[in-house]
């Protein structure tokens, strides 16, 4: 609060300006050029001077409550802050890696706007999050639609944001690495490193080969680490299976795309989610916010 209003609250609690110096540790003079700056700014006399102190005019009074009432005011603010700190909404979302570029890069901003949400994340992939999120362990689910296997009559809902596709990636010395566009039966003559939900999009592509009775393709690795996943097909003939979204977050200048004459898969990532009318306001917000970002 002011410190003329501070100055002028004390002396008139204590009837004195003198005593007000000692409670407020400040000089004399000090308090009276406050009560006279405040004075001079109303245009009227806010005490009466008396031989032991000082008494309130009509207009101190008026002065005096509207001052306590602004410090309660004040103290009112701090207290309601600190409890809303204390009483932080929380939001548990799962995502798969490919969003953790497009999450990072929103989430500052999110916060600014929403200093009282507190968020969890969780890293897996949307096979794994789906059954977190109907289980009630998450509210949000980030990842690709191809989840909608998943999903059944269970009144969930995908909410599309951004195209990608998945990319076959070998290190740069690799034999289908020099340009030439592959087929399918080219690619089930090396082995398969499979990342994560990669797997899945194997399968799919075994599902391919075995409609044209070609072999299926031959895993030698399946990891959730991304760079145990990179480091073998830096250092062998495996080939790889990754989204481009993951792929465009790391700068990789040992490995290439693999150029194939039909693409593997082509998807949307998106979130998953309770219906509307099941999730929470903070839910609603956090889509909207990071729809605006991808």
């Amino acid at each position: 609060m002011e410190k003329l209003l501070l100055h002028f609250k004390e002396a008139a609690l204590q009837a004195s300006i003198s005593q007000a110096s000692i409670e407020l540790g400040v000089s004399q003079p000090a308090i009276s050029k406050s009560i006279k700056l405040l004075e001079a700014r109303y245009q009227t006399s806010l005490f009466e001077r008396k031989a032991r102190g000082v008494t309130l005019t009509p207009a101190g009074r008026i002065l005096l409550d509207r001052v306590q009432r602004i410090e309660n005011e004040l103290v009112a603010i701090t207290q309601e802050i600190k409890a809303l700190d204390h009483q932080k909404t929380i939001l548990k979302i799962g995502a798969g890696s490919a969003w953790e570029g497009p999450i990072c890069n929103f989430l500052p901003n999110f916060y600014l706007k929403y200093p009282h949400v507190r968020i969890e994340v969780q890293s897996n992939t949307i096979y794994q999050l789906i059954p977190a999120l109907l289980n009630d362990e998450i509210e949000l689910a980030f990842g690709g639609e191809d989840g909608a296997s998943l999903v059944k009559n269970n009144e969930l809902s995908f909410t599309p944001m951004m195209k990608s596709r998945m990319c076959i990636m070998a290190n740069k010395n690799h034999p289908l690495a020099q340009g030439q566009i592959c087929d399918l039966e080219m690619l089930t003559q090396y082995p398969w490193v499979a990342f994560q939900n990669s797997k899945v999009m194997l399968d799919h592509l075994n599902q391919q080969l075995d409609l044209e009775r070609i072999r299926p393709v031959n895993f030698i690795l399946q990891t959730d680490f991304l760079q145990m996943a990179l480091t073998m097909v830096k250092h062998s003939d495996a080939l790889m299976c990754i989204s481009n979204r993951q792929l465009n977050q790391y700068n990789q200048s040992d490995i290439t795309e693999v150029r194939i004459k039909e693409p593997i898969w082509h998807y949307h990532l998106g979130v998953w989610s309770k219906s509307p009318k099941y999730r929470s306001q903070t839910a609603l917000d956090f889509i909207e916010e990071i729809i605006k970002h991808v």
